[in-house]
């Protein structure tokens, strides 16, 4: 893969995993952000791949700090690369007013789009799944992992076997492993 001229984004860039993934990126001609909090690793490297290649103090929990890094990269050329040090990616509903466990559903044609871009990755599905819907999530989004928790409790915090027997029996039925 040709990657000269166009921009790379690696979040945890300056960790061991992240910065063998950066020199790849730069070897196929990549002009590479590094995205992460260790400021000194990820200058030096930055400057050791040369090419253009910029470090950008990241926080992965910070949205504002995610879309300057994003805007970095695209800075340096069309982004065609993005990795990160993640064994799975979660998609989720995004709530103003919470950070996950909102029980609000995903929408599916949404979710299958992501399910679609992140074909090689392991793609965890949240939001709003209970015994009732997760079925057909499952079904409609293929996804490798699903999450729930306010979706099988009886009450706030307070989780119901039945419920979760139920749901466990929807994911099943409608799994790779059934």
């Amino acid at each position: 893969m040709d990657l000269t001229n166009a921009s790379a984004l690696v979040t945890g860039g300056a960790g061991g995993f992240g910065g063998a993934t950066a020199r790849r990126l730069a070897e196929k001609g990549a002009r590479v952000v590094i995205a992460d909090v260790a400021d000194e690793r990820g200058e030096a490297l930055a400057k050791e791949l040369g090419n253009g290649s910029v470090y950008v103090r990241t926080d992965i929990m910070d949205e504002a700090s995610i879309a300057n890094a994003v805007a970095a990269a695209v800075d340096l050329g069309p982004l065609r690369a993005f990795a990160m040090e993640a064994d799975a990616i979660l998609v989720e509903p995004w709530a103003a007013h919470a950070t996950g466990g909102t029980g609000i559903a995903l929408d599916h044609a949404l979710a299958r789009e992501a399910r679609a871009r992140l074909a090689d990755a392991t793609m965890v599905l949240a939001g709003g799944l209970t015994p009732e819907t997760v079925a057909a999530a499952v079904a409609l989004v293929r996804p490798d992992i699903v999450d729930v928790s306010s979706g099988v409790e009886r009450l706030p915090g307070i989780k119901d076997p039945h419920k979760i027997a139920r749901f466990m029996e929807a994911v099943v039925g409608h799994s790779a492993i059934s």
